[in-house]
């Protein structure tokens, strides 16, 4: 049940836009600074910028077969992107023809483990199989020649 002040009240903000009674009283009203015009200067980015990346199509989980955790096939790895000076891997290019002829999924190295023989993506296949594509020279863009 809606009380006969409660409606009095939306009557009277909706017709003549009077303040609600917990609004401040003119004894204590906040004082608003005025507007500043002109434009507002661009900040920024907070992001560092990404290290050069490189494709490497040769050593560590390269030709890998690539399973989700429960051991479902995802594709197999086609290339690691490493950061140039340091050699760390960032990303994993991997292959699979349920992407299509010619087309790879970019993985975030943290999200994957090597396991000897193989490596465990986190996350269910289904998540990896709706990843962004990407065509080779497209892959080429990101990291360089592949």
């Amino acid at each position: 049940m809606i009380k006969k002040a409660t409606l009095s009240l939306l009557a009277c903000i909706a017709a003549a836009g009077c303040a609600a009674p917990y609004d401040n009283p003119p004894s204590q009203a906040v004082a608003v600074r005025p507007s500043i015009p002109g434009p507002i200067p661009p900040v920024a980015p907070a992001i560092a910028p990404t290290p050069a990346l490189q494709l490497r199509r040769a050593g560590s989980v390269v030709g890998f077969p690539v399973v989700d955790p429960v051991g479902q096939p995802v594709g197999t790895v086609q290339a690691v992107a490493v950061v140039r000076e340091t050699g760390e891997v960032r990303d994993l290019v991997i292959a699979s023809p349920s992407f299509g002829p010619g087309y790879y999924i970019s993985v975030p190295a943290e999200n994957a483990q090597s396991t000897g023989d193989r490596v465990i993506l986190n996350g269910p296949m289904v998540s990896w199989m709706q990843a962004p594509r990407y065509a080779a020279p497209q892959i080429s863009e990101m990291y360089g020649s592949f």
